[in-house]
């Protein structure tokens, strides 16, 4: 799951990554943490909704339950990213990772969350676009292979046919095909290579529309 971050109730977790065991590691354990809650301030006062997860677990477990709940970025700081003054962050949708320095810490972030929103809607829209067929040459006269067709491809995805906007036509092609009339086709979010041609049902004058099953 990966929650676009416009929407995410968390957009980022703060993870630090610590050792337990020896005094030197104990130490280094505290000014991780003690980091990871200044960057935690610093991206909250931005705006941002972040949480750090500084509880018992390995940080494999950590990952993986911020990962179920669909938080967008991760940032994770160690020992090493203290010294050399940066930190890395995790992008959830691509895996990415990227080191910065701390001290951009907010500017990065934002860009960074904003890439992924554009990434996921790019690909929500390709998603969108590839479950789309569209038919242009059915007619009436469509023999029962051509409506099987459509039938199996209406189980797949959405059809993209042309009705001339009498309710009788939409309740003949629903009854037809197994399908619900969800709409007009809306121009922009989705290229259409036909805005108007014959109606499937009488053949007069038509939009395009989008149908589909309803479950």
């Amino acid at each position: 799951l990966v929650l676009p971050p416009t929407v995410a109730p968390i957009q980022v977790v703060i993870v630090p990554i610590v050792f337990s065991g020896k005094d030197g590691e104990t130490k280094s354990g505290k000014l991780v943490e003690q980091a990871c809650f200044k960057v935690q301030e610093e991206l909250t006062r931005a705006g941002m909704r972040t949480v750090v997860d500084n509880s018992e677990e390995r940080p494999g477990a950590k990952f993986y339950r911020w990962e179920m709940k669909g938080v967008p970025l991760r940032i994770e700081i160690g020992p090493r990213d203290l010294r050399n003054e940066q930190c890395e962050l995790v992008r959830r949708n691509d895996f990415t990772r990227v080191q910065i320095p701390l001290n951009e810490v907010v500017h990065c972030v934002k860009q960074t969350l904003q890439e992924i929103h554009e990434a996921l809607h790019e690909k929500a829209k390709e998603t969108l676009r590839t479950s789309i067929y569209e038919t242009r040459h059915i007619s009436t006269a469509a023999s029962e292979e051509e409506l099987e067709e459509l039938r199996r491809r209406a189980g797949h995805g959405i059809l993209s046919l042309f009705l001339c906007g009498r309710e009788s036509c939409g309740n003949e092609v629903e009854a037809r095909l197994g399908v619900s009339v969800l709409g007009e086709a809306v121009h922009g979010f989705i290229q259409l290579t036909h805005a108007e041609g014959t109606c499937l049902i009488c053949s007069d004058g038509g939009k395009r529309v989008y149908v589909a099953r309803a479950y």
